[in-house]
């Protein structure tokens, strides 16, 4: 997905159902700068001045936003929703439940994070920044202690 806005071109890949919370924070930030992102506010709560035709538009403009932003199977998912906030809502609800298992399960995953043979560090530290920030966003705090013991691991591993 392509947006521009002051001369400046921004690429957001589409959202496939991986890395939700990273997307997420690009998607907002796209449908703010497009200045659309008003639609997911309720409709009675829209800002003083603005028609419901306008706000329709706005709707329509960030529900079309979000339909292209996302990958085939993902939008099959989603395809009923009609409105921009019903849509990202439901997007949240999928890819962004806050359950037991889920946080077990990316517990689990940083844990047992291995680097690739012949990966390099960089990659790793993408993997394990992804995963504390998704952990992040489920409410699950890692303090700077214990993600230091972690990488502490990883690197005594590595370099064993």
């Amino acid at each position: 997905m392509t947006g521009k806005g002051g001369g400046t071109k921004f690429e957001i890949p589409r959202f496939d159902g991986s890395n939700f919370a990273l997307w997420k924070l690009k998607m907002h930030a796209m449908l703010v700068k497009d200045g659309c992102a008003v639609a997911f506010l309720p409709r009675e709560e829209k800002p003083e001045g603005m028609t419901d035709k306008q706000f329709s538009k706005k709707d329509e403009m960030a529900l079309a936003n979000l339909q292209l932003a996302l990958d085939d199977n993902v939008l099959f998912n989603v395809e009923t929703e009609s409105t921009a906030k019903g849509l990202w809502e439901k997007l949240k609800n999928i890819y962004e439940g806050k359950s037991l298992a889920n946080k077990i399960f990316l517990r689990r995953q940083l844990y047992n994070l291995k680097m690739k043979d012949g990966g390099s560090v960089q990659e790793h530290l993408n993997v394990f920044n992804s995963l504390t920030s998704k952990l992040l966003s489920l409410d699950v705090k890692i303090d700077d202690e214990e993600k230091g013991s972690i990488l502490l691991s990883f690197l005594t591993m590595f370099y064993a």
